[in-house]
């Protein structure tokens, strides 16, 4: 799990993202590379530790997410809150959960899009969860008024795509996205507001086109 030392590590590995001066491309450039780069995945797996600030203390989690296309999707958590629990997205689109230990093992339940558990803080579902939905939320974002993205890089290997928001209830958050020039793939996420991370995403052991069988993301 993560800990408070480590978000400093990370704080300080896009900051120096954010100071580098090398040549980088425009955002929609970005965009456009990662689209094509995913364009070729079928499925991957990766490692998520995620960090949250509420208040004053931290909630750490890590997991596994698996994703194949068009949408089918395995949530495996590890440490942290809901340890043991386990998620899916159905080839049928149906979305199950379960505790993946002891005799709770057997049952599994048929749950609803509408049910906020399956959200995050921002109102984005888990079966929206995977690289693709990512970058067309990208696209939304620096198209829209009011907005700022920027690209800086490449820098230990990654370029920093940033969006700042400067008007409505978002005012003063900024985005992060420290993105590997080889794989094009997010290695890391982070939020801020008014300066201060309220999230962050580290995301490793990535794995794609492994031929995962459409029964792995059913149970």
């Amino acid at each position: 799990m993560m800990a408070i030392g480590t978000i400093a590590a990370g704080a300080a590995l896009l900051g120096a993202l954010a100071t580098a001066a090398s040549a980088a491309p425009a955002p929609q450039q970005l965009l456009d590379q990662m689209s094509a780069r995913f364009n070729a995945i079928t499925d991957y797996q990766v490692t998520v530790d995620s960090t949250a600030r509420v208040g004053s203390s931290l909630k750490e989690r890590r997991y596994q997410f698996a994703f194949k296309k068009p949408g089918m999707i395995r949530l495996q958590t590890l440490t942290g809150e809901n340890k043991g629990g386990e998620l899916c997205v159905c080839p049928d689109g149906r979305i199950r959960g379960r505790k993946n230990s002891g005799m709770l093992k057997v049952f599994a339940v048929t749950m609803s899009r509408g049910d906020a558990r399956l959200k995050d803080s921002e109102g984005i579902g888990v079966w929206e969860m995977d690289f693709g939905s990512t970058i067309r939320r990208l696209r939304a974002k620096i198209s829209t008024p009011g907005i700022r993205a920027t690209v800086i890089g490449s820098s230990a290997g990654s370029y920093l795509l940033e969006i700042r928001y400067g008007a409505g209830r978002l005012a003063g958050v900024v985005e992060r996205y420290a993105i590997n020039v080889d794989t094009l793939c997010i290695n890391q996420s982070e939020r801020l507001k008014d300066g201060a991370i309220v999230e962050r995403s580290v995301y490793s052991e990535m794995r794609v086109n492994n031929g995962l069988a459409n029964s792995y993301f059913e149970f």
